[in-house]
């Protein structure tokens, strides 16, 4: 990066990455307005319009193309509750409806068309607010345990909170699951490593935590696989790291600035493997029909994404509750999971083939609709659905994609394919 900093708000926004305000050198806490760009087709930094006003360790998501930035810091440590809003096409601000409190250190997710803020300071730590772009914001339930300094990620149907600072002073290990859909939480498995103030992403469906500010070196590489509610821990970052967020661009999760030994531009990157028991491929790539490639999902529908396929649950046979998300779609279209026990990757309609039958006819789940939120959902109770139709055994592999229309799509075929999704079944 061109200026080093803490605390700054980092949000992928199409293939290039933005890095908004943080704690910068001059004073403890004197918050910046700058903005970053760093431009992956020419591997460079530059300069855009700065924040409407400094801030730092504010949530920061993106949002229909658009970057939101929820809270934070101003000059001094005070928490705000504006709600500033970025657009890339045109370059230019604008600003939301503010949080019902003013909040800093929290952490922030987006997922459908909803924007979810979590705990924090300057009120009840354990707070979750919802803010929706046509009805603002409302509260919904509280975090099983209030903490500051967070970490959030999106990972299928469900939200991960991860990590964070108790009131007392102490760093946390735990992982709990909000449902958007039911506005419930469940706790999961702890981190191996109790810290606050980690960065996450999540890339392969797998959720990855990096650094944080703990018991351990600071330097931790740990990642959750939601499908076996499971932690591994991978190689340790070059150097302590905290006060930065984390984004998966392409096939690695990149990791901009932060605290190191002291604040830092330096930009470390992470090409992990795949999550035992599901693993996505066939992204388009570079391998759009009509050049509309895209890296992380299928390949770009009319609405300028690519959809993707994950999944989230378990792949117990028994459990039965494995859940797959097709988002991104065009709304209010035709969509369609299937199964099958091959892998192929070719050219078809607007998108990528990603199936093939394997020597046993592929199944077809009930047709959809991808409603106003674009997006369709299968399970649980996917092993259920397909009995009698395929065999799913403990140890098989079977390979899902989903299919759906897009009659203004770009290449003209009137249809497009998210990215596959193997899940290899435990009993």
């Amino acid at each position: 990066m061109i200026v080093g900093r803490e605390g700054a708000g980092v949000v992928r926004i199409g293939s290039d990455l933005y890095v908004f305000g943080g704690r910068v050198p001059g004073g403890f806490g004197l918050a910046t307005e700058s903005v970053e760009r760093y431009d992956t087709r020419t591997m460079s930094w530059s300069t855009v319009s700065p924040m409407p006003e400094g801030r730092y360790y504010m949530g920061a998501v993106c949002l229909s193309g658009k970057a939101y930035l929820v809270g934070g810091f101003s000059d001094g440590i005070v928490p705000r509750n504006d709600v500033f809003v970025y657009d890339p096409n045109g370059d230019r601000w604008s600003v939301a409806p503010s949080l019902p409190v003013p909040l800093a250190t929290i952490a922030a997710a987006a997922h459908g068309d909803r924007i979810f803020v979590f705990g924090g300071e300057g009120a009840d730590m354990a707070s979750t607010y919802v803010f929706a772009p046509d009805s603002g914001w409302r509260a919904g339930s509280n975090m099983p345990t209030g903490r500051s300094f967070p970490a959030a990620a999106t990972a299928g149907s469900f939200i991960y909170v991860v990590g964070g600072i108790a009131g007392s002073g102490s760093s946390l290990d735990v992982n709990e699951r909000y449902d958007p859909a039911l506005d419930s939480w469940s706790s999961l498995a702890p981190m191996p490593s109790d810290r606050g103030n980690p960065a996450v992403a999540v890339l392969g469906g797998r959720i990855y935590v990096f650094g944080g500010d703990g018991s351990g070196a600071g330097d931790e590489n740990e990642s959750y696989c939601p499908l076996t509610d499971a932690w591994s821990t991978g190689p340790s970052m070059p150097g302590r790291r905290f006060g930065t967020m984390a984004v998966a661009l392409r096939d690695s999760i990149v990791v901009p600035g932060g605290v190191a030994s002291g604040l830092t531009n330096v930009v470390v990157a992470f090409f992990p493997d795949s999550c035992a028991g599901g693993e996505p491929y066939c992204f388009c790539g570079l391998g759009g029909p009509c050049g509309n490639d895209s890296f992380d999902g299928g390949c770009i529908n009319s609405t300028g994404l690519g959809a993707l396929l994950r999944g989230s649950g378990s792949a117990s046979i028994a459990e039965d509750s494995l859940v797959l998300l097709a988002d991104r779609m065009p709304t209010n279209q035709a969509g369609i999971f299937w199964v099958a026990a091959g892998r192929l990757d070719a050219p078809f309609g607007d998108g990528r083939l990603c199936i093939s039958s394997g020597g046993v006819r592929p199944f077809r789940f009930p047709i959809q609709s991808s409603g106003l939120r674009g997006q369709i959902v299968l399970g649980p109770g996917v092993v259920a659905q397909a009995s009698g139709r395929i065999a799913i055994t403990p140890g098989s592999t079977w390979n899902f994609q989903a299919w759906y229309r897009d009659p203004f799509g770009p290449c003209g075929y009137g249809f497009n394919t998210t990215n596959a999704l193997a899940v290899t079944w435990a009993p």
